[in-house]
């Protein structure tokens, strides 16, 4: 790969920056290219490499509003209806102004609805059991009655919420947005250990 050396300049240089270790693919004209940089467990010094399995973390947004814009695609989800028209009230209810928000606001961390990463008792709760399996009402109980922290569509910041919102909007569209999402993208694009 022509860019390898930079590419892998800049990869190294993450360790330098406290980043424990990266593995990076990329895919251009001229194919696929691979490499690592650091180490996949630091306790016992292990290197990373390009098979170990990575957390997903915030890369699930993407295919969440990959999913999203499917359901705009079928005509089945309007991006700048409330988001109160599809979310469930069971979970409407949390949602200050749920009304004054829409679909595309919460795509694109306009929504103005408060950060539950941000409360302390759920930092608190996560710091304690970090293996607790949280569920959806309990993303959304830590910021239930919150004010919005601005007006909606005003400005950006992101928000671990509104994607949680939008999983639950469109399992009530699909009936099951981890198993919609695996027919629409992970099957068709062979991706059988994402």
């Amino acid at each position: 790969y022509s860019k390898a050396n930079s590419i892998q300049v800049v990869i190294d240089e993450l360790g330098t920056q406290g980043i424990p270790g990266c593995a990076l693919a990329i895919y251009s004209d001229e194919g696929w290219w691979s490499s690592t940089s650091g180490l996949a467990k630091i306790e016992s010094n292990v290197p990373m490499q390009t098979c170990n399995l990575q957390y997903l973390q915030s890369v699930s947004k993407t295919y969440m509003a990959v999913g999203i814009l499917k359901l705009y695609e079928q005509g089945k989800i309007d991006l700048q209806a409330p988001m109160t028209k599809y979310l469930p009230e069971k979970y409407a209810r949390y949602i200050t102004e749920g009304h004054r928000i829409t679909i595309q606001m919460l795509l694109n961390h306009t929504s103005g609805i408060p950060e539950y990463n941000f409360q302390p008792d759920y930092v608190a709760r996560l710091l304690q059991h970090p293996d607790y399996a949280f569920v959806p009402d309990e993303y959304l109980k830590y910021i239930d009655g919150k004010p919005l922290d601005f007006e909606p569509g005003s400005k950006y910041s992101y928000r671990n919420t509104n994607y949680v919102l939008l999983a639950l909007i469109a399992d009530g569209i699909t009936g099951d947005h981890a198993a919609y999402l695996a027919e629409i993208i992970f099957k068709p694009l062979g991706l059988t250990n994402t």
